[in-house]
């Protein structure tokens, strides 16, 4: 009776949510049919200004932020939670540990089976055309590491934000073939006859995630070692409803929230994200109106409307080339072109107004060089892209609180789960991981303390201060100012050398300078 209830309060909530994102559903609509027609059969396009725009900043976007061919994150164990906390003994070798957590994390990723690469394409494809992208994470210990990675299509997808900004829960609607249904619930009689009568036949299937309870909700918050956590411990609830008969197919759980939601730009109290397509609608739409008619005025131009006297020629008239027309002997009226057209072409400044306009809500200055009207130096040309990438500041730094940390928290946290660490096996607790994320669009965030940096050293060089009071340079600690560069240059952090071996270093060195000097005496 318990489990009838909830299953009616869940029903009741998804309808809910149906009509909240119906106003969502024509916006949706429009950018499908402008942005990406070829996901539907539409002939009304005319210019793929939108669409080669949408795809040039959804690669640039894999490129720069999750590029296969580098590493394009670190592990920061320094603040890791427990160690402190619990009194417990640091790892001497803490950049290795990192290291070693980072290539396995890494490996989980670039193994085929998981399809991290080619699904995180079509996530980022989502993400620009619709401003909302879900990515799905699925356990599966058939495939090495243990995760598989889909993109889920914002139309399957319902839900709300918790009072923290973040989406917790997700009511997604999609259809399956009867035959596939019956095999996935054999148990199930009803589908097992559906399957029998029908086996093509689409079926509507409500999964339901949301968290268990409040005391779940603590639980996965808090400072209790992942180590020490069990397959039972299931924040999540997972459940899968055939709509049609309002019926619970199955039941289970996660230990994390697998659907990661991320908007590209929100308002206050929308749980949906706008696209930058959205802001340039009217521009997309006009561009393809201009297109339209500028179609229609040159073909009228080159093949234009006749003017022919009623009387005087035999019908049909042929207008191929090398064609021959008859007329009466005595008509002095000859056949004319109907002119005018040519004052109603629509101008290329006024097209070249909506294509500048949606490059830039699309940020395609950032992924190819603009033609300049002088030449520019290499520094030049870094600086002026750096300061394109700031612009993305806030949809990176979404991105990477939305999407890459949790994503990357949760193939930590199923390494740990299945042994697959066993860097940690010293370790009495597994540490709290922090991502810091090594890409160009990161790293020209970071840009500004870098010139900082720079500009404070090439003061002392170019002021000759230093030959005034050379002493001045005790002020600064270059130890830090070495490190804090590497840090925000996204080097790795292996090409230091430890506290311990630098130290011992300068300490052989001043020993041989001592010998050197009493060898000179």
């Amino acid at each position: 009776m318990h489990d009838k209830k909830e299953l009616a309060c869940h029903l009741e909530y998804f309808d809910n949510l149906k009509t909240k994102r119906e106003k969502w559903n024509n916006t949706w609509g429009e950018l499908k049919k402008y942005v990406c027609p070829q996901t539907e059969s539409s002939k009304i396009i005319f210019d793929s200004t939108s669409i080669w725009s949408r795809e040039q900043l959804a690669s640039g976007l894999q490129s720069l932020m999750v590029n296969p061919a580098m590493n394009w994150f670190g592990i920061n164990l320094s603040e890791a939670l427990g160690y402190n906390d619990d009194e417990t003994e640091i790892p001497a070798d803490l950049a290795y540990l990192s290291q070693a957590i980072q290539n396995r994390i890494l490996s989980v990723f670039n193994n085929p089976a998981s399809n991290f690469y080619n699904q995180i394409h079509e996530f980022f494809l989502n993400l620009t055309a619709y401003g909302t992208g879900v990515f799905y994470v699925e356990e599966d210990l058939n495939i090495q590491g243990g995760l598989f990675f889909r993109n889920i299509s914002l139309n399957e997808c319902y839900f709300e934000e918790n009072k923290f900004g973040f989406v917790g829960s997700m009511y997604r609607l999609f259809s399956m073939q009867a035959k596939a249904a019956a095999a996935k619930w054999s148990d199930n009689k009803k589908l097992a006859e559906q399957a029998v009568k029908t086996p093509d036949e689409k079926l509507e299937i409500l999964h339901i995630v949301t968290l268990n309870n409040e005391t779940a909700s603590r639980e996965n918050n808090n400072k209790e070692s992942r180590k020490n956590r069990t397959a039972n411990n299931l924040v999540y609830s997972s459940k899968y409803i055939y709509l049609e008969e309002r019926e619970l197919l199955s039941s289970a759980g996660y230990t994390y929230f697998p659907f990661l939601v991320t908007r590209w730009i929100k308002e206050e109290g929308e749980p949906y994200g706008y696209a930058p397509a959205y802001h340039v609608l009217p521009d997309i739409k006009l561009l393809n109106s201009l297109r339209q008619i500028t179609l229609k005025v040159a073909q009228k131009q080159l093949d234009p409307p006749l003017l022919v006297p009623k009387d005087g020629y035999y019908l049909p008239l042929y207008t191929t080339p090398g064609s021959v027309n008859f007329y009466r002997n005595g008509i002095a009226d000859k056949i004319v072109p109907l002119t005018g057209m040519e004052n109603i072409m629509p101008t290329e400044v006024e097209q070249n107004q909506c294509r500048d306009a949606i490059y830039k809500a699309f940020y395609v200055d950032i992924f190819r060089m603009q033609k300049e009207n002088k030449e520019m130096t290499a520094m030049e040309v870094q600086i002026r892209n750096e300061e394109q990438m700031r612009m993305m500041a806030p949809m990176v730094g979404r991105i990477e609180t939305e999407f890459l940390n949790p994503l990357i928290n949760i193939v930590y946290t199923s390494l740990i789960k299945y042994n697959k660490l066993p860097e940690l096996e010293s370790a009495q607790l597994a540490p709290q991981i922090r991502p810091e994320y090594i890409s160009p669009l990161t790293g020209a965030q970071k840009s500004s303390s870098i010139n900082a940096i720079e500009q404070v050293l090439g003061f002392f060089q170019r002021s000759g201060i230093v030959n005034m009071f050379p002493d001045i340079y005790d002020n600064i600690d270059f130890d830090k100012v070495l490190k804090l560069f590497v840090e925000l240059k996204g080097a790795p952090q292996t090409i230091l050398k430890t506290e311990q071996e630098v130290t011992q270093a300068r300490q052989q060195r001043k020993i041989a300078q001592m010998q050197q000097m009493q060898q000179t005496v």
